[in-house]
């Protein structure tokens, strides 16, 4: 990818006389009512619903961010974006961001993917800058280029990618890639209460909204009730590259062939681990010399939970292994996986936990809110609660059936739950983002 961040020319936006503050606090402020609906409805799986004047089969997509990471090559949002191609005709990609210097930036990363950047020097000039890049780069004299709008938040991006729908006429999408609605978002970004009172405006005049996880999907519903259904964008793992890591015949490691029960741990022991707590939690059963908790990581913290093992008496029983290992390997050695992290690291972890049938114990999160479900495929417990783990760890130790039932149902649930196909996974994608074709474009202001 070329580095975008260079500055080939500036960039200064005229002013303009519409204060975004203002309207967005206005609770009177409204949209004027959606048109009629589009002479075609998109379906799943059956490709855009253009107008049959244009001659296309697929459609193109303007993507809206303030992220500025999307002007950096090899971000992992960028490449997932970029890889649509293969179901789009065009994709283009603007960014928008508050800088104290103007510029305006363009790119071509890949074949018919095009990014633009561009700056405001006040967060309320964000959407005069947008409309003077719109006018530069993707107005011809046969109309505005994209097909659809998507926003990928609900804040300036939003509101931006709400007013360029009204200006072109265009069907418009908020993508929720965060849980906005959790108490963490408040002190999570400056300015927070203000983002969401942006994203209430944004949400209430949006008709199409994708989310990442099911409980970012009910919470939409119940705060947004004209919202008909919110949909789920698919995710991709590759399980078969997962499955692949281990090249040769798993033999169980020589230390471990004493014990008959191995819980296992894997993650960087820096010092937002939560080891500690699967430490806590197993320390009672870890009393039996037939139990083992093998931990795979390495960081600054693993002396200090070392010390926490002795501590605990149990050191005979808790074996620390380099991050180097062959993780798979031991995950085909286990009896259980203990994820107490939360950590996106550890979000992989468990996928290929589950992908290799290793049974799961592990600490809720959107995604795992999502593929399992508590007590039929595997365990969840409140990420805090350190008896739950505890209890559950207990309770998986003492039933057979259970354990019988979670290495059966793992694999399963994560093949019939993730995208492993990529192709599959993209025309998922648009299928995602294409049904906003099928709601009624908004009336330009």
């Amino acid at each position: 990818m070329v580095n975008v961040m260079r500055e080939p020319e500036t960039f200064s936006p005229a002013p303009r006389s519409e204060n975004i503050l203002e309207y967005v606090l206005n609770e009177d402020s409204t949209l004027e009512t959606l048109r009629s609906g589009l002479t075609n409805t998109a379906q799943v799986g059956q490709g855009p619903a253009l107008p049959l004047t244009t001659g296309r089969t697929k459609s193109r997509v303007l993507f809206i961010s303030t992220d500025v990471n999307l002007l950096a090559p090899q971000t992992e949002l960028l490449e997932k974006l970029a890889s649509l191609n293969a179901v789009f005709e065009e994709i283009h990609i603007a960014v928008i961001e508050c800088a104290g210097k103007p510029r305006f930036l363009t790119d071509k990363i890949a074949d018919r993917v095009f990014v633009y950047g561009a700056t405001a020097s006040h967060w309320w000039q964000m959407l005069t800058v947008a409309e003077e890049l719109m006018k530069k780069q993707l107005e011809f004299t046969d109309g505005f280029r994209p097909d659809i709008i998507v926003a990928l938040d609900p804040f300036e991006a939003g509101y931006i990618g709400l007013k360029l729908s009204e200006k072109y006429q265009r069907p418009f999408q908020v993508h929720l890639l965060e849980d906005i609605f959790s108490e963490s978002f408040l002190y999570s970004r400056p300015h927070a209460k203000m983002l969401l009172r942006l994203s209430r405006h944004v949400l209430k005049q949006t008709e199409s909204i994708c989310v990442t996880s099911q409980s970012i999907k009910e919470k939409v519903k119940k705060n947004f009730a004209h919202l008909k259904e919110p949909l789920l964008l698919p995710r991709y793992y590759n399980i078969k590259a997962i499955l692949s890591e281990t090249r040769e015949q798993t033999v169980k490691p020589a230390k471990l062939a004493r014990f008959k029960f191995i819980a296992l741990f894997v993650g960087t022991l820096n010092h937002d681990s939560t080891l500690f707590r699967a430490i806590d939690a197993s320390r009672t059963i870890l009393r039996s010399p037939a139990i083992a908790l093998v931990v795979i990581g390495d960081g600054p913290m693993k002396k200090e939970f070392q010390n926490r093992a002795n501590i605990f008496g149990i050191n005979e029983q808790l074996i620390f292994e380099p991050a180097s290992v062959d993780v798979i390997s031991y995950m085909r050695s286990a009896n259980l996986l203990v994820c107490t992290d939360v950590t996106p690291e550890s979000e992989e972890i468990v996928i290929k936990a589950a992908a290799v049938g290793l049974p799961i114990l592990a600490a809720r999160t959107d995604l795992r809110n999502d593929v399992f479900t508590d007590e039929e495929n595997a365990f969840l417990c409140d990420k805090d609660d350190t008896i739950e783990f505890s209890q559950k760890l207990s309770k998986f130790l003492n039933n057979n059936g259970t354990r019988v039932q979670f290495a059966h149902n793992a694999r399963t649930t994560i093949k019939d739950r993730l995208h492993e196909d990529p192709e599959v996974f993209k025309v998922a994608y648009r299928d995602a983002i294409e049904s906003a074709l099928s709601l009624a474009p908004l009336k330009a202001s």
